[in-house]
């Protein structure tokens, strides 16, 4: 009878250890497909951006107060959807960019950019360029950084 009891003990410690094995494999692997499948997420919005061709061609002086960017965008994996400038930083410092209206595939666009308070750029400057743009699809892209001389 001392048997029996000591070889049930073993069954049941022996068949814990397995449940609980199975238990931690299971929240492992929630966690684990739901990293992943957020990452992939992520990879795929950002595959998109990788074949975007925006250029700023000129920077033109208006003002005081404001310049315009010719941008052209190139022909990209975005198809047909339409982008629009979202954020400019100019050397570094953010500024106002009205860029409210779409730019299609091939096409050049100027936008309007107003300076900071206290910033200043001449003509013949070159101006260090970085923009943000959104696709109609709700896609965040940065364009990169480029250096144009403002005219």
């Amino acid at each position: 009878m001392i048997k029996s009891r000591k070889a049930q003990s073993q069954l049941i410690t022996t068949v814990l250890i397995i449940l609980l094995v199975l238990a931690a494999v299971i929240i492992v692997w929630q966690l684990t497909q739901r990293t992943v499948s957020g990452g992939a997420d992520q990879v795929d919005k950002q595959a998109a951006c990788i074949g975007l061709g925006l250029t700023v061609e000129s920077a033109k002086d208006q003002s005081l107060s404001s310049f315009s960017l010719a941008i052209k965008r190139g022909v990209d994996d975005l198809g047909s959807g339409n982008v629009t400038v979202s954020a400019v930083s100019v050397n570094g410092l953010g500024a106002s960019g009205s860029g409210n209206s779409p730019i299609a595939a091939g096409e050049i666009k100027t936008i309007a950019v107003t300076r900071l308070t206290g910033e200043r750029y001449d003509p013949g400057n070159e101006l260090i360029i970085s923009m943000t743009f959104n696709s109609n699809d709700g896609t965040v892209c940065d364009a990169g950084t480029q250096t144009v001389t403002l005219d």
